[in-house]
């Protein structure tokens, strides 16, 4: 199938999920052919770049991948979330950021703690008028 599978849910349910509903729609966007798929960022962590609310574009990453500065969904058996990934105090570490720095504190944790890891390839924010 063409586009990326948009499903309704929280995206950090949608990627911890065994077995998946079918899509709602599919998102057919050129900039995003190589998506994994997309579902909703619920929370403020990200906010102001990450409304909740808003759609965002997942692609598989690999941690060796890991570019500093890129937002990240993340999970590891003690924490799911969404956050900006910097480079740790050690090679092995890194630093997870939320833009919402005022009511989250930074987490520091192990490349081999990371289960899952999906880079946000896009944000679509739906504009309320």
């Amino acid at each position: 199938g063409q586009g990326v599978p948009y499903y309704g849910m929280d995206a950090l349910t949608a990627v911890c999920s065994d077995s998946m509903p079918d899509p709602l729609f599919r998102i057919n966007l050129p900039m995003f052919a190589d998506g994994d798929l997309a579902a909703l960022n619920i929370g403020s962590a990200m906010y102001p770049d990450i409304p909740s609310g808003a759609i965002v574009i997942l692609k598989e990453w690999s941690v060796q991948g890991v570019v500093p500065g890129e937002i990240y969904l993340i999970v590891t058996q003690y924490f799911r979330g969404i956050r900006i990934i910097r480079q740790g105090q050690d090679p092995d570490q890194l630093l997870l950021v939320a833009s919402n720095s005022e009511q989250f504190d930074p987490i520091t944790l192990s490349r081999e703690e990371i289960t899952k890891l999906y880079i946000v390839q896009g944000i679509i924010i739906k504009k309320n008028l």
